[in-house]
């Protein structure tokens, strides 16, 4: 019942409750079992062409938690393979039917499925999507235990693998349930217009929608929109699909360049405020109006390649909609590019918006903000003014413009308790520098904020990081030092209490304080950031990281059962630990990855520590956690002191290491081992590796996603194998050697075909976030993860490319400037390896090479892995060298389209979109007898 009641209340009422009792009711309404669900559901899946991810989209369905439905495929004239898979599918599964039809578009295939459809309740899955396992469940519980409509989720977008949020304007209009609501109590539930997000009562959708929209596109708008007018909706806030965004854009959501597709866009949009306007909900017409402007349907960003009739239909259908919208609200809720377009197609400016594009207008990145004497704050887009009368507040900087950017550089505790942090903060293209900032500490629960003196600082990665074409915040850096014994003393944690503070920055700009969360803690993201550490003489502190929001906490707790452990020696399988206890251990207790607690005796326990033996049915590989248990059977916590020393005896049975909170975790020696130094060489990787017996052999593995770089023992001491690993990829007659792709690296030991993992030992581990610049073109990152294990993250050394979009700009322009001439012979070869294949950029090498044997062939290339030809140079794209080339090339070739940056000098011959060509290679030759010149590829 309670349950139930909690479920229903309003969001304010919900809100008003103690946060520790919200979150125990939470708990409890999760455990509680869904009510009764066994009416019948049908998913409606409409087929095109999708035989690459059909049978996944079925597969999700079929492993969903609503386990009583029915599947209706609809075969829209697929020309693939869909419509076998679909009868393979079926033949397998009885509760799936398949329509096989002549192509008539995603509508009609809608409502072909709808008219087979037998379910109390409705829905629909398009066949390049997945469904979430517990979506249906979600939505079907909630209606039946509300009565409403519908019920309607957000989703989340799947790309290249991995899960991607929402636009904001969906974000927001899920972040809080709403039960049983109307489109006049939630106008902005209309930023969810997806046909998949929904769950409909079947009865309301035969009354209400009746049937989707047939042979257009943007077919589920206006059923969304019958459905908000006239249904009562539950909005959720568990997503309940993953819509796929295909890599190949061939889906037909992702076609936004061509008239047919705006021009139904446009029409469905219309239609839709038609019918609100009609209906007389002025507020949500109104609302609809805002979300079309500021989600961008049209994709403005053709706009610079699109011919006079595309222009046309994005004209009109801005223009008709434009005067609706309240300034002020649209300075709230678009950005100042939007805004300075919308007027340009409004009054049909299009050789303005040309050049507005040319001058990098729609990137943020080219805009620069500044406060006027009216106190505003204006952008303005360098080298571009209008022709036309643009109104001054259409480049007045929306609220989302003046957002400050944070950026966590490091995170360590030192002295104790005592906690540094450091980063960079500023507002994006802003170029007056923030006059005053201060670190926020907000205890949601008690609502109290502590605020903390801010040192500013030079940070030369906040330009790179901001990729600003014209504003460097070089002094936007920032550090902090938290004490978080005075922190305890503030928050009033005397005896057993907890406080969680959330971290953030306040920064004082332009007149306005403006606050932020520190979202992402970059390279700080290391195990050693997360340690607990002892508060005065009962409390611990440590820090974590909220998965969503993605926020900084710094959480402190005032206990009587943690102690803190100063010494660990493990020998064979002999167990001491040095710790500081109030009191005598009875038992350890091993915590086992799913729950399993293994007990056993302790031997000299008394205040200043304990032994034990491992037990012997402890399986291969174990990881556990290890506790205490006091004489009374209350259970003692054990911290791992950041200068405690761990002592492992080369025959140990278990090796130790930090779990989370620096808790102790024993890990089966047999299958680690233990690393004794790391560092950085002359692109080699030098690792040394306590001696197990008889795994001298062994060679040491390096890791990744896509490449393994494998050494034999370089040396052999005393207590250590040494392992030089190759960072680089050998050459040979056609290819110069090339580095191993950046990225993120383990390692291991191998035996054989086995791999021991490799943890680090307290050494290493006390040196750890470090950075080593090594002596070739990479470096790498050495970071902790929990349990000890080490992630190396190789990269581009920073002092060989500088990726800083400001740097960039300035060095351009001082070449467009520079006396000297362009070099007739240079050659800059720029495609990507994803655009053509590494064959044909081969010929290409050397058919630029025989035709002009004196020409100097370099590549642009985006990391030291891409290989490039004999007979040629590599320069990172952005680096200062690479600049260089195309400010001083004779003839410049892109292979497909060309960088907003860059600019033809006086005299210097473009060539774009060489791959477009049937034969590239006949295309350059041409490109070469008739210039004379040297081509940038």
């Amino acid at each position: 019942m309670m349950t139930a009641l909690w479920r229903i209340l309003p969001e304010r009422v919900r809100r008003a409750v103690p946060l520790r009792v919200r979150l125990a009711i939470r708990e409890l309404v999760r455990q509680t079992p869904d009510a009764p669900v066994d009416e019948l559901l049908s998913i409606v899946v409409p087929v095109y062409n999708t035989e690459q991810y059909l049978e996944a989209a079925i597969e999700s369905l079929q492993a969903q938690r609503y386990r009583r439905f029915e599947i209706i495929i609809v075969d829209d004239g697929s020309s693939d393979g869909s419509g076998r898979i679909a009868d393979r599918l079926a033949t397998a599964d009885a509760r799936i039917t398949v329509i096989h039809q002549n192509n008539r578009g995603a509508g009609a295939a809608r409502n072909a499925g709808i008219s087979r459809a037998s379910g109390t309740f409705l829905a629909f899955l398009d066949s390049d999507d997945l469904v979430e396992r517990d979506g249906y469940a979600n939505a079907i519980s909630s209606l039946q235990r509300t009565g409403a409509d519908f019920a309607v989720a957000p989703y989340r977008r799947l790309r290249g693998g991995k899960l991607h949020l929402p636009g904001r304007w969906v974000q927001e209009a899920h972040r809080v349930e709403r039960l049983a609501t109307t489109l006049d109590a939630f106008p902005g539930i209309q930023a969810n217009v997806v046909a998949c997000s929904k769950v409909y009562r079947r009865t309301f959708f035969d009354r209400t929608v009746k049937a989707f929209p047939e042979g257009v596109v943007w077919e589920d708008q206006l059923p969304a929109t019958r459905s908000y007018l006239h249904g009562r909706f539950d909005v959720l806030t568990a997503p309940i699909i993953r819509w796929r965004v295909r890599t190949d854009g061939s889906s037909t959501t992702q076609q936004t360049a061509s008239v047919a597709h705006v021009g139904d866009i446009a029409e469905q949009l219309g239609a839709a405020l038609d019918m609100l306007r009609a209906s007389g909900h002025h507020d949500a017409w109104r609302e609809r109006i805002l979300q079309i402007l500021e989600s961008n349907p049209f994709a403005l960003g053709v706009l610079h390649s699109c011919d006079r009739e595309l222009w046309d239909v994005i004209r009109g259908a801005i223009a008709d909609i434009l005067p609706d919208a309240p300034p002020a609200l649209l300075i709230e809720r678009t950005p100042a590019r939007y805004r300075v377009l919308f007027h340009l197609l409004a009054a049909d400016a299009r050789e303005d918006a040309m050049r507005f594009f040319e001058a990098g207008g729609y990137s943020a990145e080219s805009w620069v903000f500044s406060e006027g004497p009216d106190g505003l704050i204006r952008g303005r887009v360098p080298g571009w003014t209008p022709s036309i009368d643009v109104p001054g507040w259409a480049f007045t900087a929306s609220s989302t413009e003046l957002t400050p950017r944070a950026w966590i550089a490091r995170v360590d505790w030192r002295d104790g308790a005592v906690l540094d942090i450091s980063g960079h903060v500023y507002i994006h293209g802003f170029e007056d520098a923030a006059e005053h900032t201060v670190l926020l500490l907000r205890d949601r629960e008690a609502v109290r904020e502590i605020r903390v003196p801010v040192e500013r600082i030079t940070s030369p990665h906040a330009t790179r990081w901001s990729r600003h074409r014209y504003v460097a915040h070089e002094t936007a850096g920032w550090r902090a030092s938290i004490d978080v014994d005075e922190l305890a003393r503030l928050a009033e944690l005397d005896g057993v209490g907890h406080a969680s503070f959330e971290i953030g920055l306040v920064i004082e700009a332009g007149g306005r304080r403006l606050s932020t969360s520190l979202h992402s803690i970059g390279f700080a993201d290391d195990a050693d950031a997360r340690r607990a550490v002892p508060v005065g003489e009962r409390g611990e502190a440590w820090v974590r990281v909220r998965a969503d929001p993605h926020d900084l906490c710094l959480e402190i707790r005032q206990a009587d059962d943690v102690a803190a452990v100063d010494r660990i020696v493990i020998d064979g399988d002999a167990v001491e630990i040095a710790c500081r206890s109030d009191g005598p251990v009875e038992a350890v207790e091993l915590v086992l990855p799913r729950g399993e607690v293994v007990r056993e005796a302790v031997a000299g326990s008394d205040s200043n520590g304990f032994g034990f033996i491992l037990p012997a049915g402890l399986a291969e590989g174990f990881s556990a956690e290890l506790r205490a248990v006091r004489a009374a059977g209350t259970t003692l916590q054990l911290r791992l002191e950041a200068d405690a020393a761990v002592v492992v005896g080369a025959d140990a049975t278990a090796i130790a290491s930090y779990g989370g909170r620096s808790r102790i975790r024993l890990r089966d020696a047999r299958g680690f081992g233990v690393i004794r130094s790391i560092d950085v060489g002359e692109e080699v990787l030098e690792v040394a590796v306590q001696r197990v017996p008889g795994r001298d052999d062994a060679e040491l593995r390096m890791i990744g996603n896509r490449n393994t770089s494998t050494a034999r023992a370089f040396r052999i001491d005393d207590d250590a194998v040494v392992y030089r690993l190759p960072l680089a990829v050998a050459g040979d007659d056609d290819w110069r050697p090339a580095t191993l792709p950046g990225g993120a690296y383990r390692l291991e030991l191998g035996v054989a075909e086995h791999g021991i993992r490799l943890v680090a030992d307290r050494d290493v581990e006390n040196r750890l976030p470090v950075r080593l610049a090594g002596r070739g073109r990479l470096r790498a990152n050495l970071v902790r993860r929990p349990g000890g294990e080490i992630r190396i993250e190789l990269a581009a050394r920073p002092d060989v490319v500088r990726r800083s979009a400001f740097a960039l700009t300035q060095r351009l322009e001082a070449h467009r400037r520079h006396r000297d001439g362009l070099v007739p012979h240079l050659v800059l070869v720029h495609v990507s390896k994803e655009a053509a294949s590494e064959q044909l950029l081969l010929e290409m090498t050397r058919f630029v090479k025989a035709a002009s044997p004196d020409a100097l062939l370099v590549w642009a290339i985006a990391d030291h892995a891409t290989r490039v030809p004999r007979g040629a140079a590599g320069v990172l794209v952005d680096s200062p060298a690479h600049i260089t080339a195309a400010a001083r090339a004779g003839l410049v070739c892109f292979g497909s389209g060309m960088p907003r940056w860059f600019a033809p000098r006086s005299g210097q011959a473009v060539i774009t979109d060489v791959l477009s060509e049937d034969d590239p290679i006949a295309a350059v030759a041409q490109a070469l007898v008739a210039t004379e010149r040297t081509v940038l590829f």
